[in-house]
C-alpha cells in the first residue's frame, strides 16, 4: 500500500476525531438551547393507497390500525418482496454461471445459503461448544452463540436449521428495520428517513441480513438499545446491549453512545438517576460470552486463539490492515478484487468520508459509534469481512440518506447500489468466497 493511502486514512480518522471532540465541547457547553425535534407522528397519513371501492373495507381496516402496527406491516411486505426477489436473483445466478442442473429451487436455495459461515452455525444450534473431538469443530467457539441458540429455538418449530436461522434473520430483519425507522424519526423528515431505510437494504453487502449470519440479530438488537437511549429507556437499552453483546463481540461497543448520552444528561440536568446503571448491563453479554469460554476450554479468551491460528485474525492497527487489503487488490485476480478486496479498502474511506461530511446532521452519539465500530472492525489481519461488517455502522446510511436529496443522484446512487448488489449476490450463488 502506498503511503498516499496510508496519509489519507490517518487523516481520516484523524479529522474524524477532531470534528467529533469540538461538536462534544459545545454540546457539553452550549452557546444556546437545543432545540428539540420533533418527530414525525405520521406514516401514511393522506394518503389513498386504493382507489377502488372493492378495497375499501381494507383501507378502513388499515386507517384503524396503531400507528406502530402499519409501520410494521409495511416493512414486513416490502421485506418479504424484496427477500424473495433476493433469493430468485441467486437462483438464477447459480444455475448459470454454477451448475446448470440445479437440484430444485428450494434444494438449491438452501445449498447457496448455506455456504461460508452457515455450516458452523448449524453445527453450533445442534452439538453446542465442544471441548473434544475433530478440530475443525471445537474452533466453533469462535462463533458468538445468541444467533444459534435462536436457530435452535425455532428448530422446535420448523424441524430444520436452515429455514429456522432464515426465519430468525428474516423476524431479525424486520425488527431492524422497524426500530430504525422509528429511530430516524426522532431527528428527520419521513422522506429521509424511507431513503436512508433504502440504502440500508440496498447496501451490496446487505444481503448478509438474508443469510444465516449475525447480521441481522445484531443490528436489531443494536438498534433497539439506541433506540431506547433516545427514549431515555435505560432499562430497554441495557437489556437489549446486553444482547447485542452476546450476538458479536461489537456489541460492546454500544457502551460508547450510551455513556455519551447519559455525560449528556448529565451535564443539562446536573441530575443523577439509577436508572443509567441499567446500562451496565451491555457488557454482562460479552461476559456471559467469555465465561462460556472459560467452562468450555478452560481459558477466558481461548477464542482469540482459534481466530489467530486458524483465520489469521489477529489485532493490528487499522492501518496495517489497509496496507494488507491494498496489496491483495494489487495481487490477487480480479473478481477476488472487485468482490472482496475492493470494497472492503474502499468502505473504510467512504465510511468516514460519509460521517465526516455530514457530522453536523448526525448526532454525535451515533458519530462516536460509528466511527469507534469502523476502526474496530478494520483492526485485523487478514480482513475479508470488512464491507459486511460496515452494516453495523449505521450512521453511515444516515449519510448516504442525506447526500441523495437531489433526485438525480438518488436514482444513480440507488441503480449503482443495487447492480453491485447483484453482482455479490451471484458470485456468493457460485461460491466466490465472499465473507
Amino acid at each position: 500500500m502506498s503511503a498516499f493511502y496510508i496519509a489519507l486514512s490517518v487523516f481520516l480518522v484523524s479529522v474524524g476525531v477532531v470534528l467529533v471532540g469540538i461538536k462534544c465541547f459545545f454540546e457539553f457547553f452550549p452557546k444556546k438551547p437545543d432545540i428539540p425535534h420533533s418527530p414525525l407522528t405520521r406514516w401514511f397519513s393522506g394518503k389513498r393507497w386504493f382507489s377502488n371501492k372493492l378495497f375499501l373495507p381494507i383501507k378502513n381496516w388499515y386507517a384503524g390500525l396503531n400507528e406502530n402496527l402499519r409501520i410494521l406491516i409495511n416493512i414486513t411486505f416490502v421485506l418479504l418482496v424484496s427477500r424473495i426477489i433476493l433469493y430468485v436473483i441467486a437462483y438464477i445466478g447459480y444455475c448459470s454461471f454454477g451448475d446448470m442442473n440445479a437440484p430444485g429451487f428450494f434444494n438449491t436455495i438452501e445449498k447457496i445459503w448455506s455456504g461460508c459461515d452457515a455450516p458452523r452455525y448449524f453445527h453450533i444450534a445442534q452439538n453446542g461448544y465442544l471441548s473434544q473431538g475433530e478440530y475443525n469443530d471445537i474452533i466453533n467457539i469462535v462463533f458468538f452463540p445468541l444467533y444459534p441458540l435462536l436457530m435452535r429455538a425455532f428448530y422446535y418449530v420448523f424441524g430444520n436449521y436452515f429455514v429456522s436461522g432464515i426465519f430468525v434473520s428474516f423476524i431479525s430483519l424486520v425488527t431492524a428495520c422497524f426500530f430504525f425507522y422509528k429511530l430516524l424519526l426522532l431527528d428527520y423528515k419521513k422522506d429521509t428517513s424511507q431513503r436512508i431505510i433504502k440504502y440500508f437494504l440496498i447496501y451490496p453487502f446487505s444481503m448478509f441480513l438474508s443469510a444465516v449470519y449475525t447480521e441481522s440479530a445484531f443490528m436489531a438488537l443494536s438498534l433497539m438499545s439506541i433506540y431506547f437511549m433516545r427514549k431515555k429507556n435505560w432499562l430497554g437499552c441495557g437489556i437489549a446491549g446486553l444482547f447485542a453483546a452476546f450476538c458479536r463481540a461489537q456489541g460492546i461497543l454500544l457502551l460508547l453512545p450510551v455513556a455519551y448520552e447519559i455525560l449528556l444528561q448529565l451535564r443539562k440536568n446536573k441530575k443523577w438517576s439509577f436508572k443509567y446503571l441499567y446500562a451496565l448491563a451491555i457488557p454482562v453479554g460479552m461476559l456471559a460470552y467469555l465465561l462460556i469460554n472459560k467452562v468450555v476450554t478452560g481459558e477466558w479468551l481461548k477464542f482469540m486463539e482459534y481466530q489467530s491460528f486458524y483465520w489469521r485474525h489477529s489485532f493490528t492497527p487499522f492501518t496495517n490492515a489497509l496496507q494488507e487489503n491494498f496489496a491483495h487488490i494489487v495481487s490477487d485476480n480480479s473478481m477476488r478484487s472487485l468482490v472482496n478486496w475492493i470494497p472492503e479498502f474502499a468502505m473504510f474511506f467512504i465510511g468516514f468520508a460519509l460521517l465526516i461530511a455530514y457530522f453536523k446532521r448526525i448526532r454525535t452519539s451515533y458519530l462516536l459509534y460509528a466511527g469507534a465500530f469502523i476502526l474496530i472492525s478494520y483492526s485485523g489481519t487478514l480482513m475479508l469481512s470488512g464491507a459486511r461488517y460496515i452494516l453495523g455502522a449505521f450512521p453511515i446510511f444516515i449519510g448516504m440518506g442525506l447526500m441523495t436529496k437531489n433526485k438525480t443522484t438518488d436514482r444513480l446512487l440507488t441503480l449503482g447500489c443495487i447492480m453491485y448488489q447483484v453482482i455479490i449476490i451471484v458470485c456468493y450463488a457460485f461460491d466466490r468466497h465472499i465473507l
